[in-house]
Formats: C-alpha cells, sequence, structure tokens
C-alpha cells in the first residue's frame, strides 16, 4: 500500500501538470463566443447581445487568417447615445500561432497586424498590444499578478489574473482557448476610467456545436436576426459540417421545416420535411451559412453551417 501511495502522490502531480502545460487553441473553425454589453455611458443606457463567429480563410501578405463577423447585435435596451458599441460586419482577420502560443489581429480598419493574446506571460510580465486601454499604453502598465488553471470541459486551461501597476487589485482575466472574458476583442477597461462605453463579458464560448465555457448563459447558439436563443436542439445531428453538396439531418424529434439563411441574415432555401431523418441538397457557393429548424408548434433553433 505504501508503493501504491508513493506511486500515486509522484505520478499524479506530473500527470496533472502535464495537463495543465498542454496548450488549448483559442480558434477552431465552429468556434463561436456571445458577447453581453451593458451599463451606462454619458448620455444613455444599452443592453446589446451579439456573437463573433469566424468564417472563410483569407490570405494576407502570404499568411492564411480567419475573417471574424458579427452576424447580428440584438438590442434589448437602447436609450440615448453610447459611442463605441457594435456593429453587425466584418470586424478584422486573426490568426493563431499555436508554436508561439499567441493570436494576431488585423482589425477591420487597419491593414497592420497586431498581437490580440500572448499566452506565454509570467507573473509579472506586462500586457502589451491590443488588451491595453489606449490611455494606459504610457501611464500605468498592466501586469499580470497571478496565473492559475482551471477546468474546462474536461481539460485545465491556465487563466491569468491582469492588474495595474500602480495597484495590486485584479482588473481582468485571461483564460487559455477562451480569450479575455470582458468581450473576447475589447480592451481591459479599468473602473476607474470614466470611458463613454457600457462594459461587456463573455457570456459564453461553443467550439463544434459544444458550449465549453459559460459565465451567465447555458444556451450559446448563435445570435442571428432570425433566432431569439430559446430553444436548444440538443438531440439533432447535422452532418457533414463542413459539408460539400448535402447535409444529413437525424432528429429524435419531428422537424416540420428546415430553412437555410446567408450570414446577413437572408433566407435562401427552404424544405418541409415532416420527418426525423432527411438529406438535404445544398447547391450554395462556399461560406458560413445557418440552418434553422421548426418543430410543428413553432420552436425552433439555429446550427451553424460551413460549405466549403
Amino acid at each position: 500500500m505504501k508503493k501504491i501511495y508513493i506511486f500515486f502522490s509522484v505520478i499524479l502531480p506530473l500527470l496533472v501538470s502535464a495537463q495543465i502545460n498542454k496548450y488549448q487553441p483559442l480558434l477552431s473553425d465552429n468556434a463561436s463566443w456571445n458577447i453581453r454589453i451593458e451599463g451606462s455611458c454619458s448620455i444613455g443606457s444599452v443592453i446589446k447581445e451579439h456573437s463573433f463567429i469566424l468564417t472563410n480563410d483569407t490570405l494576407i501578405n502570404n499568411m492564411t487568417y480567419k475573417k471574424l463577423e458579427i452576424p447580428y447585435v440584438l438590442v434589448k435596451l437602447d436609450e440615448g447615445y453610447c459611442s463605441n458599441t457594435p456593429t453587425p460586419g466584418y470586424k478584422g482577420a486573426i490568426r493563431e500561432d499555436t508554436t508561439l502560443r499567441k493570436v494576431f489581429y488585423i482589425p477591420n480598419d487597419s491593414s497592420a497586424e497586431e498581437v490580440l493574446y500572448d499566452f506565454n506571460l509570467s507573473i509579472g510580465d506586462t500586457v502589451k498590444g491590443l488588451m491595453v486601454f489606449p490611455s494606459y499604453e504610457n501611464d500605468d502598465a498592466y501586469i499580470i499578478n497571478a496565473i492559475d488553471s482551471i477546468l474546462i470541459d474536461g481539460n485545465y486551461h491556465k487563466r491569468w489574473k491582469v492588474g495595474l501597476k500602480s495597484h495590486s487589485n485584479g482588473i481582468s482575466n485571461i483564460i487559455e482557448g477562451v480569450g479575455l472574458v470582458e468581450g473576447f476583442i475589447a480592451p481591459i477597461i479599468p473602473n476607474k476610467i470614466a470611458y463613454d462605453a457600457p462594459s461587456s463579458i463573455i457570456m459564453c464560448v461553443s467550439k463544434n456545436n459544444k458550449i465549453i465555457y459559460s459565465a451567465s448563459s447555458n444556451n450559446c447558439a448563435i445570435i442571428t436576426s432570425i433566432n431569439k436563443r430559446e430553444l436548444s436542439l440538443s438531440d439533432v445531428n447535422i452532418y457533414p459540417n463542413p459539408f460539400n453538396t448535402s447535409v444529413d439531418l437525424n432528429s429524435e424529434q419531428l422537424i416540420y421545416s428546415l430553412q437555410l439563411f446567408n450570414i446577413k441574415g437572408q433566407k435562401i432555401k427552404e424544405a418541409k420535411i415532416n420527418a426525423k431523418t432527411y438529406q438535404w441538397e445544398l447547391d450554395v457557393e462556399a461560406g458560413v451559412y445557418f440552418i434553422k429548424l421548426i418543430k410543428h408548434n413553432g420552436e425552433s433553433a439555429m446550427k451553424k453551417l460551413i460549405k466549403y
């Protein structure tokens, strides 16, 4: 028994350490981030929700990037006028170097690549790049106060706790494989700054149609103009995805009809199937689409499809 105890007391910490040090990538073809923007600004209040999604590959300076887009912004409250709130459309190009453990980003209003995330930082290191709020770039450094790990979907993800050099209080967290909890590509804004923008937060992150991180939502369907995110058809399987010429539907529930929408929210195809299984031939151009599944009682759900 003593030998077994010694074995596990030595081996288990090594296994856990190896798992923690294994890099958890941020980007994948079917990844999406649901964001909530809420709060007051100088002349109004706002509550908005939207998704960040990755769409087609694009080649810039001989490097392959994913296009980052917001399909739709769901407005729940918009009183007065708050600047710096999101709008739908193309938001830039993003790529990840898993060897360097860095994520690079070209904003939609720029042609220059910048570091969005550096997942190599140690305690005491200075945070640089797009995470830094502009007025603090030369004023008060952002530093890593602490590093720990959290268990997400069966894997340990490192978490960096960020603070200001001028005081030790933490102001935000960056999680490997998830991003900045304040909104993925939003800068870290210290609470003491009077800034004409409400706060933002990642509600949830989904990869391959599975929620891997949730802060405030158990439904991580992509937010579009054609869904309300009330229903999650977890027992529906649509494959292959990405697809070439057709997709197969396999559901435990009876599906009345299918609708296909493009990235702009325009309905381009529809099929009344009244079945649990169905093969849908889709002669469409390469890109990102949304398939809407509708039951007889009107309940519906959305899933993202990629045509290659």
